[in-house]
């Protein structure tokens, strides 16, 4: 807690200890099985939308140079391969064999992990409010307290505006005005 006098209107919530070991690890693994989430499900997206157009797209009828492809990929297509089956098999994760499965697998264990650590912070933070008494869902709205409720009995009531508003920003900041 701070030594300093609480100004009209500051956020009481903001001294409040920070989450535990346990909460921040779990935002650190939710946060970092986002970003390995969304790398994969870019992938998706955009094989998906591919997939939805092959026709429109004519998918059917390009070809992929075999250099740009995994080395035992279809070998039986020859030099290259069709672009419609290149894209059904990344987006299936067939286009690396076992591995692919492998790694979309750990992917959806990812997905899964990353949804339950999420619904585990909500629900947190869902009861952290209700503890403190903010119920059904209301939110804490920190009021904003005007410049002259914060130069009260400062002295500082015959500055410019200007002056008042770095008048407050420091008292704010808690250092002496």
């Amino acid at each position: 807690m701070s030594s300093r006098p609480n100004l009209a209107g500051e956020n009481q919530l903001a001294e409040r200890p920070r989450g535990s070991a346990r909460a921040t690890s779990i935002r650190r693994l939710h946060a970092l099985l986002g970003v390995i989430s969304a790398l994969n499900l870019l992938l998706l997206i955009s094989t998906g939308l591919l997939l939805q157009h092959l026709n429109t797209l004519h998918l059917d009828e390009q070809m992929i140079s075999r250099t740009l492809l995994p080395q035992a990929y279809r070998p039986q297509d020859g030099a290259e391969v069709r672009a419609d089956i290149v894209v059904t098999d990344l987006h299936s994760g067939r286009i690396l064999g076992p591995v692919g499965k492998a790694i979309l697998d750990v992917i959806t264990i990812a997905w899964l992990i990353s949804l339950l650590t999420g619904l585990v912070m909500y629900a947190a933070r869902t009861n952290g409010k209700r503890r403190n008494g903010f119920r059904n869902g209301a939110e804490y709205k920190t009021p904003v307290p005007s410049p002259q409720s914060s130069l009260t009995n400062t002295g500082n009531e015959n500055r410019g505006s200007s002056s008042k508003a770095q008048a407050f920003s420091e008292s704010r900041d808690g250092r002496d005005v």
